[in-house]
């Protein structure tokens, strides 16, 4: 069975009667166009599940999904005859209006053999349940499961992607990298697909999703259900308020990806910051226009703390390539936790991470990893700790190598403060005193001789404020007001 059709906006269906199904259902997508756009393909058995999601690009591809198994992506199980229908959109994610419907062809076949090796699988370790407990995609992944009972720092990266969408990185590419290059964690944030299962690996691997949208991309963690899009004909602000709504009231934190990054920049304007959990404040370092970039999402967080608000600065990788390839538009390699984001968590969980991340519990950083101590003559403290005393010490030692001297810099209540340069060094120290008023906050960056990142820990803060910017449109406004005179 073949079905044609164009991938556009709005999303369409095709209604396919599968009888007699034998053990395998094989699908051969064809995107036919000259660039290579984003199309999302969704399989849907008889009872409403998912049973195969599929993001198309300029290519051929086959995927398979099995009784037993599947590829990446799928949802193997039980194959049903009766109606089951194909859901095709590109998320509104096409600018140029000569382009918007995007031709494509796929051919259906069942099939009772299979090679497995000529597919990229799930892999072993399964996050679904069969039979389903309900229609659409459902995860049984286990938040509270513990790679490691260890207190201490975890070195991790917060938006990556793999083959399931635009990376290069296969899942069995992701494990061998992670492993031999200690990096404990990683969620999994394709673009408005979620991952079913995984290679087993020593390394945390953690469903999750990024809504990706034209006006803005969105990191969702903790959900455990796709988010619905089948019932929508435009992909705007409506969908994305209805994506944060879903993961708020499922208990899961949402982070703002590469939001100064020009064209990927957010631009939902009415987005409610007290929503916000996370920002992306170092995104795929090795970009053309990233250092730039980053420091504007910087500055940006800065008002937010100046605000009153608690939001965590996290990193990312977004990495698209693999280790040793080469791309237009960027000035080195796109690699898995650089820059690497570590979490201070009780226990090496996607639980743990969260409550390291809702307590600010974090430092990002490029190439050093940092023993952080900052000590009042009654306790000591962690970043995002809010310290009553009047004054304390912030002392960071450098564990790394770095061919250019560094500069760290103190932050307080958005002024910088004292500057130490690091020729020799691999320590240094701040001695604080809080300002006479009710709310401060003060965090450090380190950057390179040519100021460029290096390090950002997140900040420690005395008191209360209540914040008198509300949305995203009120934020930017600040921003441009003081940028603008610079």
């Amino acid at each position: 069975m073949k079905i044609t059709g164009f991938v556009e906006e709005k999303v369409k269906s095709s209604i396919i009667n599968l009888e007699n199904l034998k053990p395998y259902i094989v699908l051969t997508f064809t995107i036919n166009s000259d660039r290579p756009y984003l199309c999302f393909f969704f399989l849907v058995d008889p009872d409403g599940v998912i049973r195969v999601q599929f993001e198309g690009r300029k290519r051929e591809e086959k995927i398979f999904v099995g009784e037993e198994q599947g590829s990446i992506g799928t949802y193997p199980g039980k194959l049903k005859s009766g109606k089951w229908v194909l859901y095709f959109t590109n998320y509104g994610l096409i600018e140029d209006e000569r382009e918007k419907k995007v031709p494509f062809s796929v051919e259906i076949e069942t099939m009772d053999e299979i090679d497995h090796r000529d597919f990229t699988l799930i892999g072993e370790d399964r996050w679904i349940d069969y039979p389903p407990v309900k229609a659409g995609l459902r995860l049984n992944f286990n938040g509270n499961r513990k790679k490691s009972d260890e207190q201490r720092w975890y070195r991790g990266d917060f938006h990556v992607h793999t083959t399931l969408s635009d990376s290069h990185m296969t899942p069995k590419d992701a494990v061998e990298y992670c492993e031999s290059n200690g990096i404990d964690f990683m969620f999994l944030t394709e673009h408005n697909l979620i991952h079913t299962g995984f290679e087993k690996s020593n390394t945390l691997f953690i469903p999750a999703i990024e809504v990706t949208l034209f006006r803005g991309h969105l990191l969702v963690y903790g959900l455990r259900d796709f988010i619905d899009c089948f019932t929508y004909e435009k992909f705007d602000s409506d969908y994305m308020n209805h994506s944060i709504k879903l993961v708020k009231e499922n208990g899961g934190l949402i982070n703002v990806a590469h939001p100064m990054m020009v064209p990927w920049d957010w631009r939902f304007m009415e987005t409610k910051l007290e929503d916000i959990d996370m920002m992306e404040i170092v995104n795929c370092p090795n970009w053309h226009t990233s250092e730039s970039d980053n420091r504007k999402a910087i500055e940006l967080i800065d008002i937010l703390w100046g605000e009153g608000f608690k939001i965590t600065g996290v990193g990312g990788s977004d990495n698209h390539l693999k280790p040793e390839e080469k791309c237009e538009g960027y000035t080195g390699p796109s690699l898995y936790a650089d820059p690497s984001t570590y979490v201070f968590a009780d226990g090496l969980s996607e639980g743990s991470i969260f409550e390291a991340v809702k307590n600010g519990r974090v430092y990002v950083s490029r190439g050093v990893k940092m023993d952080i101590d900052i000590s009042s003559n009654r306790k000591n403290y962690l970043p995002g700790d809010e310290i009553e005393e009047d004054s304390f010490t912030y002392k960071i030692d450098i564990n790394g190598n770095y061919e250019s001297a560094l500069k760290a810099s103190l932050i307080m209540n958005g002024k910088v403060k004292e500057e130490k340069l690091l020729k020799d060094k691999i320590s240094f120290e701040f001695s604080i005193l809080w300002e006479k008023k009710d709310y401060n906050w003060a965090r450090v960056g380190i950057y390179d001789e040519n100021n460029r990142f290096v390090a950002y820990i997140n900040p420690v803060y005395r008191g209360r404020k209540k914040p008198n910017l509300l949305i995203w449109k009120e934020l930017l406004k600040v921003y441009y007001h003081i940028y603008e005179k610079l």
